[in-house]
């Protein structure tokens, strides 16, 4: 299953290696792992990718709820048929994105 995962190149970057591992682990392709900048408002470039990839699960990786509020309202101006994680700051444990990944699979 296809996965995209954009985040900020944050200070949790354990976290988000760990996330890859354990997704490819079991079996998951990441079809787009894409750092944006900090303060992000405007995301039609980036769900253009993302719609395009036709993504199993969005993980969504910021530090901001704004950047997380504008993301999700402007992708359900066109929805894909994908699960949407929005984490917010690097709190997403090692051990949730196994449970999420194994649960999508199964």
């Amino acid at each position: 299953m296809k996965l995209t995962y954009p985040h900020l190149l944050s200070p949790c970057r354990g976290v988000i290696d760990g996330f890859k591992e354990a997704v490819e682990e079991e079996g998951w392709e990441i079809v787009m792992d894409e750092v944006v900048p900090y303060g992000t408002t405007e995301w039609g470039a980036l769900l253009t990718k993302i719609r395009a990839l036709d993504p199993a699960i969005i993980g969504v990786e910021i530090i901001s709820i704004p950047e997380l509020v504008t993301f999700f309202r402007q992708f359900m101006e066109e929805p894909t048929n994908s699960l949407i994680y929005l984490n917010y700051g690097g709190g997403c444990t090692l051990n949730l994105w196994r449970y999420w990944v194994r649960k999508a699979t199964g």
